[in-house]
């Protein structure tokens, strides 16, 4: 588990669930870890998970629920409600918008990951996938979108339809593009236009205003 200085973060009341914390703190973060370290901090929306911060194997939301009309699918239950109100959003609106993965366990990412790696090789695999661990979807809280009937992996989902309306529209919901094009140095994984991770209407709204992507924005305002 990291330290962290002495910024304090605000408690949510005891009948708020773990996934509205907005986890707002003062201050900004002034030294990310050079060595891979692992975090308890996983129920807060805006904790960090990138190539130095991991979770631990064992953790698993206690939120989950199974995301209506896509069976399989979990997400943690805010975050589940409000894709839902973005797919009925972007249905009114000529998108039929659909769920290609939500929440995967770390067991999952061990075989998802290791699928990737028999079949591309471990140096580009970890362009484009996590180590088990080190996946934003064992949070629930992120989701790879894709649109009926289109190929969802490929660079030219962001500029179909679908792909144009979730980047300029995601953040009213909540969600935020976790992977932008131009970004790998700063993100360690090659753009993503359907990977999309939930941080709360307030934050997203604040991230999209501020000009930040997200990994920048949670090394200045998340925790880990």
């Amino acid at each position: 588990t990291t330290t962290l200085n002495t910024r304090k973060f605000t408690k949510p009341e005891a009948s708020v669930s773990a996934v509205s914390i907005k986890d707002q703190i003062l201050g900004a973060k002034v030294v990310l870890p050079v060595t891979v370290v692992t975090t308890d901090k996983g129920d807060r929306l805006l904790v960090l998970i990138n190539k130095k911060i991991r979770l631990p194997s064992s953790y698993a939301p206690t939120d989950l629920v199974d995301i209506s009309g896509f069976a399989g699918s979990r997400l943690r239950s805010e975050a589940a409600d409000n894709l839902l109100q973005m797919f009925i959003a972007a249905k009114n609106e000529g998108m039929n918008l659909t769920i290609v993965s939500a929440y995967r366990s770390y067991q999952e990412q061990v075989s998802v990951f290791n699928g990737w790696v028999a079949s591309a090789g471990k140096s580009s695999a970890e362009r484009f996938s996590a180590r088990p661990g080190f996946s934003q979807h064992q949070l629930g809280t992120a989701v790879d979108i894709g649109a009926v009937g289109r190929t969802t992996f490929s660079d030219s989902f962001g500029k179909t339809p679908e792909g144009v309306w979730l980047a300029g529209n995601s953040y009213k919901y909540g969600f935020v593009l976790s992977y932008p094009a131009g970004k790998e140095a700063t993100t360690g994984y090659s753009y993503e236009p359907w990977h999309f991770r939930y941080i709360g209407v307030i934050n997203a709204q604040t991230m999209v205003n501020s000009g930040l992507i997200l990994e920048e924005y949670l090394q200045k305002f998340g925790t880990w």
